[in-house]
C-alpha cells in the first residue's frame, strides 16, 4: 500500500519509520527546502520516550534525563515538587529533555533518500468520486503531483490537509507567548537532572538541562494577537527576524524576570537578542470527525496545543504509534476486514479506528490546555501546603490519561 505523508516533522518522520517497517511504500512531502531543525528542546514524558524506544531510538542518548521538577515562587520558596524518577519506575520509561533538532535528525536517519521530498508545498488533495477506488492525488505548488492509497496530514497547524477536510479553521491565540532558547551558557543548575520552574508577577520561567552541556530556558509572558516581534528576535512561526524598533528582547526579559532567584539573573545577564526565539501560544480545536475517506491527520495538524502542558510532541508520537497499530494490522478488532492492498473499505475502516482511538483523549487534553493557559501560575497558598496535593501522582495520572501507548 502506498502512503503519502504531507509534512516532514516529528509526526511525519515517526509515522514514516513505523509504516516503512510495516512493509508499506511511503513518500513524505515538505514545503521547506530542507529539514528544519531550528527550535529549542522538547520534554518527552514516559509515553514519548517509550514510543521512541519502540521505534528503535534511545532517548537518553539524545538528551538529558530529568528525574525531578521543582516549582519555586519568585522569592525561592518551593511551591511544587515532582518526582519524575518515580514515574519512570512506574511506566518503565524516563522523562527526557531532547533538543528538537537532534530528535528530527535521529528520526530522519536511515530513511531512504527517495522517501523525503523537499520544496513541495501541498496546495490541493483530489479524491476519487464516491464509490470509486482510484488513488488520492496530492498537488504541489510547483505543478507536480503524488498519488497514493492514503494521505496523512502531518503539516502543522496551518495544514493544507486539514483545510481540505475542515475548511479554513485557524488556531486561536491564547494570550501567552514563549521566549526561549537552547544555549551553552556558563550557568549551572543546582542538579543536572532536576528541572526548575520559577513563577513571578510577570509570568514564569523554566530551566532544564538538555544534554551536551546545553541548557533549555523558557520565559512565558502575556501576549495579545497583533503584538509585534522585537527587532532581532526570530519569529518561529515564520523563521523571520522581527523588525519592531522597541526595547530589545533581552532587556525586556531582564526587566520582567531579573528579580527572580538564582540562576535566572545569571542567565539573563548573558543573553543576547540573537539567542532568543519567540512563538505566541495557539490552540486548535479537535474535531469530532477527524478525517474522511482515506485521509487523516496527525500532530499539530490535528491538535496544536500550547507548551504549558509539555504534551505536544508526546501526543504527536502517540498519533504515529496508534496509526501504526491499525495500519500494521495489530489494531484490527473483531468484525473488521483484513487490510489487503488498496482495499478502499478496509483502509477507511482502519483510519476511522485510529481516529476513534485518539479523539476523546485529545479533546480532554484540549480542555486541560485551555484551562492551563487561563491559570498558568499555581496558587501562592501552595508555598504553605505543598504536601496537601500529590503532584507526582497527579502528573502520572495525566500522562497515562492522555496516552494510548501506556494504557
Amino acid at each position: 500500500m502506498k502512503i503519502i505523508i504531507i509534512g516532514i516533522g516529528v509526526g511525519g518522520l515517526a509515522a514514516a519509520r513505523y509504516l516503512l517497517a510495516a512493509g508499506h511504500e511511503v513518500e513524505i512531502y515538505e514545503q521547506a527546502e530542507r529539514l528544519r531543525t531550528e527550535g529549542a528542546s522538547l520534554i518527552l514524558w514516559s509515553n514519548g520516550t517509550g514510543i521512541l524506544r519502540d521505534l528503535g531510538l534511545e532517548p537518553e542518548a539524545l538528551g538529558s534525563r530529568m528525574d525531578a521538577m521543582n516549582t519555586l515562587s519568585e522569592d525561592g520558596h518551593t511551591l511544587l515538587k515532582l518526582n519524575l524518577n518515580r514515574l519512570a519506575r512506574r511506566f518503565g520509561h524516563p522523562t527526557v529533555v531532547v533538543p528538537r533538532g537532534d530528535l528530527l535528525l535521529e528520526l530522519a536517519k536511515g530513511l531512504p533518500a527517495s522517501v523525503l521530498n523537499y520544496g513541495k508545498r501541498c496546495v490541493a488533495i483530489n479524491e476519487p468520486l464516491e464509490g470509486y477506488s482510484g488513488p488520492l492525488v496530492a498537488e504541489f505548488a510547483d505543478g507536480t503531483k503524488a498519488e497514493g492509497d492514503i494521505v496523512i496530514g502531518a503539516d502543522g497547524h496551518r495544514s493544507a490537509v486539514r483545510r481540505h477536510l475542515h475548511g479554513d479553521t485557524p488556531a486561536t491565540y491564547t494570550g501567552l507567548a514563549t521566549w526561549h532558547g537552547l544555549t551553552r551558557l556558563p550557568v549551572e543548575l543546582p542538579q543536572e537532572t532536576t528541572g526548575l520552574v520559577f513563577h513571578g508577577k510577570a509570568g514564569f520561567a523554566t530551566m532544564f538541562a538538555a544534554g551536551n552541556g546545553q541548557i533549555q530556558w523558557v520565559f512565558v509572558t502575556p501576549w495579545a494577537e497583533g503584538d509585534t516581534v522585537p527587532r532581532g528576535v526570530r519569529d518561529e512561526r515564520t523563521g523571520d527576524l522581527g523588525v519592531d524598533a522597541g526595547t530589545s528582547a533581552a532587556g525586556n526579559l531582564r526587566e520582567r524576570f531579573g528579580h527572580l532567584v538564582s540562576p535566572v539573573p545569571e542567565l539573563l545577564e548573558q543573553l543576547t537578542d540573537e539567542e532568543i526565539g519567540l512563538f505566541p501560544h495557539i490552540l486548535h480545536s479537535v474535531p469530532d470527525k477527524i478525517g474522511q475517506g482515506r485521509i487523516t491527520l496527525i500532530g499539530d495538524a490535528l491538535h496544536a496545543i500550547p507548551p504549558t502542558l509539555a504534551q505536544g510532541v508526546n501526543q504527536t508520537l502517540e498519533d504515529a504509534w496508534c496509526l501504526n497499530q491499525v495500519l500494521a494490522g495489530s489494531g484490527r478488532p473483531a468484525g473488521f476486514e483484513e487490510l489487503a492492498g488498496s482495499d478502499t473499505k478496509a483502509i477507511e475502516q482502519r483510519l476511522r479506528l485510529y481516529e476513534s482511538m485518539r479523539v476523546k483523549r485529545l479533546q480532554r487534553l484540549h480542555g486541560m490546555a485551555k484551562f492551563s493557559e487561563n491559570r498558568p501560575t499555581p496558587s501562592p497558598v501552595l508555598r504553605f501546603t505543598p504536601w496537601l496535593v500529590p503532584h507526582t501522582s497527579m502528573t502520572g495520572w495525566a500522562v497515562k490519561t492522555y496516552s494510548n501507548f501506556l494504557a
